[in-house]
This record gives C-alpha cells, structure tokens and sequence, in this order.
C-alpha cells in the first residue's frame, strides 16, 4: 500500500488489478443492474454505480474500467429515457460516473502515475465529427426556428460528453489488459439473455420489449459480444470451455433470430465464417482452414436444427425471406434525410433534423425520440452533410488502423466487430446509437492505441 492522504487512499496491486479484471468482479457488478432493470428502479442502479467507481477508484490504477459501467447502467434501464423528460437519477448517476473519473485523475497525479499521451485509437475521427456537428448545429440554429432546437441541443451535448469520457478513459487506461474484453463481452451477452428470458417467461410469451432497447437494438448489442465470445484462451483446437462458448453462440444466435430483427438476422449469417475462422484460429494455419469449414458446417447445420424444431426461428427466417427487398416504410425517411442533405451539402440539417424527420415521415405530434435513419449513411447525410459521410469514413479508417496492432485473434475479432458495425449499419441503426457506441467505447480503450512511433521505426529509413 502507499502512503497517502485520506481523499486520494490508494490499494491498488497486482492481486486487485486481477480481481477487477476477473469474470468474478464483472459479475458482481452486472448483478445489480440487473437487479435494478427487474425492479424498474433508476435509484437502485445508483448502488451499482457507487459500488464500482469506489472499488476502481481504491483499487486500481487502470481508467479503463469505468468503460464498462456506463453499459452496464444503459442495460439497467428499464424503459429508455427519451430527450423530452430526461429522469433526476440519469443526471445524479451520471455526476458520479464524471466525478469519480476527474477524481480518479487528481489522483494519479497526486501519486505520480503516468497518463497516456495520446487520443486513443479513435480520438481524431471522434473530434472530427464532433466539430462538424458542432457547425451544422450552429447553422440550423442560426437559420431555424424549429420546436426541436431543445432537443438537438441535448443530443449534441450527449455526443460532447461521450467523447470527453472517450478521451479522459484513454488518457487513464493502463495497457495490456486486453484479454479483459472476453470477459466483459460474456458477462453482456449473458446479461442481455437473462433479460429477455426474465421478461418473456414474465408475459408468457418470447419478448423484446425490455426497456432499454426493442428488437433491433438488442440484436445489435448480442452482435457485438458475437467475435469476443469467439476468441479462444486456449491453444487447442478443441477443449471443454470451447465447447461452453459454442454453445453460448449458439443461444445468441437463436435470441438474434428470434428477434425478427431483419439487420440482425442478416448480419449473424454473414458474420458466421468468420467466428468460425476465430474459433479455429489457435491451430496451425493448414488445420485452421479444415476446422473453419467444420465449424461453419456446424452453425449451418445448427441453424437448420433451430429452423426445424422451434417454431419462433422459423416465423422469423420464412418472415426474413418473405420480405425480400421490402424496406419497410424506411423510403420516407430516407427522402427526408437526402431533403435536408439536398438544402446543406456539406454540413446537413444537424441534429434538431434527426428529431424532425420523426415528424415529417410518421406524422405531425411532437416526438422526443431522436430518429436514426436507418442507415448510417443517410443519418450522416441528413446530420452532417457530406462532412459526417467523411467523418465516419475516417472512423472506420482509424479502427482498422488500430485494430491491425494486435496479434493473432485479437486482430480478427476487432476487424469483426468493425465489420458488423458497417454491415448492419447498411441495413438499420448502429453508428451514433448508444446500444453500439457504449460498446465502441469499452473495445477501444481496452483495445489500446496504436504506437505510431514503433509502427513508422518498421520502415527503413532512405539513406542520405
């Protein structure tokens, strides 16, 4: 232990770093927000908050871990708030989660713990796009009266304070805990399960009303645990936990389908060769290519399996095929999205548009939902202009650079879970969305910024 004042007692060690890192702790803290989403209970989320951000702040010397807890409250919502009527205990959570983080700071500098010099991984595209916002919120509000101004206001503000957090979580993290993503990606993913069978076997029937997110949204986030769930601890082609973590797969890929959710069910199908690939990835490259076609033989034929005997999977796929290239009313969001990008080019109708394309597709009543366009493209068009497109180009662009820095299926599951972003961004609403963004937050601060300076020393340097 080192010797300290009272405000800044400090117990972090080698012993602590593991438990805080450990499946045991996530658990624990997944637990009560857990607890908090059954009771419906904002202020019982608050223990929650307050039990983590006290054992990070005492006992650890790595930031990084008060990325997750900011998905984990998420997750404890048992009905989204909406902009309009934004309930006391998010903004007294939310106090605490900030606090605790500048005081985690004064900390670190009080005991002389070194910060990381740099933006993270995604610092540069984050600020990018943050400025463009920043101007088309400026022009529209210079140039428009519109009842939603309040609320494109709150949505900025959101956005500023994400990637503040972003940033101040990059600065504090401490490297070489990226094994740590595997575990905070099961523990989610098992979350999000219990949830949906809470609530189903509440109301007798399979359901994904659950509060913080509907059918779409909750099949984004069980794809983004999807490639972490598929790294493998150990160096063997096959062994019992493996086999746990197949079958855990499996189940997400039942609840996916289930969900009707056409972007989700399009995304797993595609992204299925790929964990097969991660989950054969230990072996020598020649027996990797054997066990990636048998595992990929196997979801198929477990897919089959669920398509036959459970008659949810069924509904769900011929309902997927049915459809064909039916975009389900997203042509008169679309329309209003380009309409805003057609009057400012380069810096669209910024975020009050977001609120008022609501109005203009689906009616005249006053809606305090921030409406994604259902695809990332077009949100950014009607958000930013060509300004956003370019932003969130150089986003994709900086996680592929970042992600190119880890080894073996680190590397695979990072260049995964930025192509399941982009994949289901086509179809539905991921980029910008907090069922997406909290998820981007937590992989790239555990997931480390690149060294520049050791990746420029690879290249030989012209004689003079």
């Amino acid at each position: 232990m080192r010797t300290n004042c009272f405000l800044f007692r400090h117990f972090a060690s080698e012993k602590t770093e593991a438990f805080l890192h450990s499946f045991a702790f996530l658990s624990y803290q997944a637990l009560f927000f857990f607890v908090s989403w059954m009771l419906s209970s904002l202020l019982f989320s608050l223990f929650g908050v307050l039990f983590s951000v006290v054992m990070i702040y005492l006992f650890s010397d790595d930031g990084n871990l008060f990325a997750p807890l900011a998905f984990f409250y998420m997750l404890s919502f048992s009905k989204f708030p909406d902009y309009g009527n934004l309930p006391y205990e998010l903004f007294l959570a939310l106090g605490i989660y900030v606090f605790s983080i500048f005081l985690f700071i004064l900390k670190r500098i009080y005991l002389h713990i070194p910060f990381q010099n740099n933006l993270g991984s995604l610092g540069f595209s984050f600020l990018f796009i943050l400025v463009t916002i920043g101007i088309s919120y400026t022009i529209s509000f210079l140039n428009s009266d519109s009842i939603y101004m309040d609320y494109g206001l709150n949505y900025f503000l959101y956005l500023v304070l994400y990637v503040f957090v972003y940033l101040l979580l990059n600065s504090i993290g401490t490297k070489g805990y990226g094994g740590t993503l595997k575990k905070i990606f099961v523990i989610f993913d098992l979350l999000i399960l219990l949830e949906i069978i809470f609530i189903s076997f509440k109301n007798s029937q399979i359901t994904y009303d659950i509060g913080w997110g509907s059918k779409n949204t909750i099949a984004i986030t069980l794809e983004c645990c999807l490639p972490f769930l598929a790294i493998s601890e150990k160096r063997k082609a096959f062994s019992f936990q493996k086999l746990l973590f197949i079958f855990l797969i499996l189940i997400t890929y039942v609840f996916i389908i289930m969900s009707n959710s056409r972007g989700g069910i399009i995304t797993t199908l595609i992204l299925t060769p790929f964990l097969a690939y991660l989950l054969a990835y230990p072996v020598e490259w020649k027996k990797r290519i054997l066990l990636t076609l048998g595992f990929t033989l196997l979801f198929g034929l477990s897919i089959f399996l669920f398509y036959s005997n459970i008659p949810e999977v069924k509904e769900a796929m011929d309902l997927l095929f049915s459809r064909g290239n039916d975009i389900s009313g997203r042509d008169k969001i679309w329309f209003h999205a380009l309409d805003y990008f057609y009057h400012q080019p380069l810096f669209g109708g910024g975020p009050v548009s977001l609120f008022e394309i609501n109005d203009r597709a689906f009616g005249s009543s006053i809606r305090t939902e921030v409406m994604l366009c259902h695809n990332t493209f077009y949100t950014m068009l009607a958000l930013s202009g060509l300004s956003g497109v370019l932003g969130y180009i150089f986003f994709n662009l900086q996680a592929i650079f970042a992600a190119t820095f880890h080894k073996n299926e680190m590397r695979f599951a990072l260049y995964c879970f930025i192509f399941l972003g982009f994949v289901h961004g086509l179809i539905d609403n991921t980029f910008l969305s907090p069922t997406y963004m909290f998820p981007v937050l937590i992989v790239f601060c555990f997931a480390e910024q690149p060294d520049i300076e050791n990746f420029l020393q690879k290249f030989p340097k012209k004689r003079s």
